[in-house]
This record gives structure tokens, sequence and C-alpha cells, in this order.
């Protein structure tokens, strides 16, 4: 009887424990993702005109839109829920921008909650 129940709990164990590791590296590779091309597709370097504009930036609408749909793919199959919040570098937040931080938060489950920060910005060269 000891026995089955030292087996018992072993299972669970390794069982949870996959679980953990599963969602973390799902939620670590989303993260991840997010530096190879989701943000940068969201640069404007243009007006509504046609015109050039002095430097590119990030239009926040296309980037709430982008970020929204990549994490509803990429993000929920490893958490319970997650939340987005998008903010500016030193700035109050605005329609263009030439910084972004991007903040998330998922809850793997009723003890685990884990939060990543990505910070894009956009600097002109000197030449």
């Amino acid at each position: 009887m000891t026995h089955l129940l030292l087996i018992a709990m072993a299972l669970l164990l390794s069982v949870v424990g996959f679980h953990r590791v599963y969602c973390f590296s799902g939620i670590n590779a989303c993260y991840l993702s997010l530096y190879k091309g989701v943000v940068e597709s969201c640069v404007v370097v243009a007006t509504e005109k046609g015109e050039f504009r002095y430097m590119p930036q990030f239009y926040l609408p296309l980037v709430e839109r982008q970020i929204g749909n990549h994490l509803a793919v990429e993000l929920a199959p490893y958490c319970r829920h997650y939340e987005v919040n998008y903010s500016q570098i030193g700035i109050p937040i605005e329609e263009y921008s030439t910084s972004l931080v991007i903040t998330f938060r998922a809850k793997v489950d009723d003890l685990i909650t884990i939060t990543k920060v990505a910070s894009f910005a956009i600097e002109r060269s000197p030449v």
C-alpha cells in the first residue's frame, strides 16, 4: 500500500512538472517571437497623405491589433488568462511613438503568474 501511494505521488509530481515546463516554454516562445517581426510590422514611414515622415514611428492602433492577434494564437493555449498593457518610455501614450513597452501577464494556474516585458525603440542613426 505504501508503494502504491509513493508511485501515485511520483506520477502526480511528474504530470504537474511536465505541465509547468510545457506552459513556461510556450510562454517564453511567445515572448521571444515578439522580436521576430510582429512589432516591426507596425512601423510606419509615411503620413496619411503619402509623404515620408522625418523618422519612422510605431502606430499604436496597429500594434494593439497585431499583438492582440499574436497573443490570442500563440499564448492562449499555455495559460488560463492573460492581460496586455502598452506604454511608452518616459512619455504619455500617443497614437504615434518612437518607443514602445509591451507588458503581458499570463496566469498559468492558481499559484503561478508570469510577467514578461518587451521594450522597443526606434533611433535615427547620425548618418
